[in-house]
């Protein structure tokens, strides 16, 4: 008697858990997360400081990737790695990045190039270029989306000059 009680119970459990009607819609979020914002690749191609101009000499070895709405790949010359950054109503930054360690050619800039990237504090498309703006005044790095681009890439800036 007891068992087909038992047996009884499990069957109607099982049945309630078995139902074919519609699970109702969860209650819409009042704070929904905005779309992430996908920015692309980009080609560091100088960046300008108190009137000078420091030139990119292969923009092809200086990406960043911004990846998805808080990571961000980094091509550094022949190390690459990622971060987390954020970006909020024009404020930038960057967590610290994780790198592979090769030993990269005598002419590198990745250190330029790290520095300054760890330094953003704002980011600014404008046409065909985007701009990070450095911490402290320190000047601004300017990307391009062809690394053959040396002109107009950078947010107004015209034509790269080594100085």
């Amino acid at each position: 008697m007891r068992s087909a009680l038992l047996f009884a119970m499990l069957a109607l459990s099982l049945g309630a858990g078995c139902s074919s009607a519609p699970d109702p819609a969860p209650a819409a979020s009042m704070s929904a997360t905005p779309a992430a914002t996908h920015l692309g690749a980009w080609y560091w191609i100088g960046s300008t400081s108190g009137g000078q101009t420091l030139l990119v000499l292969d923009p092809a070895r200086y990406q960043i990737d911004f990846a998805d709405a808080a990571t961000i790949l980094v091509q550094a010359d022949c190390n690459r790695g990622r971060a987390a950054y954020s970006l909020d109503a024009g404020a930038f930054s960057v967590g610290p990045i994780g790198l592979t360690r090769m030993a990269c050619p005598a002419d590198s800039q990745d250190r330029e190039f790290l520095a300054q990237l760890a330094s953003g504090t704002s980011l600014k498309p404008a046409g065909n270029g985007l701009s990070i703006e450095l911490a402290e005044g320190r000047g601004t790095m300017h990307f391009a989306r062809d690394p053959k681009s040396s002109a107009g890439g950078g947010g107004g800036v015209g034509v790269f000059r080594a100085v």
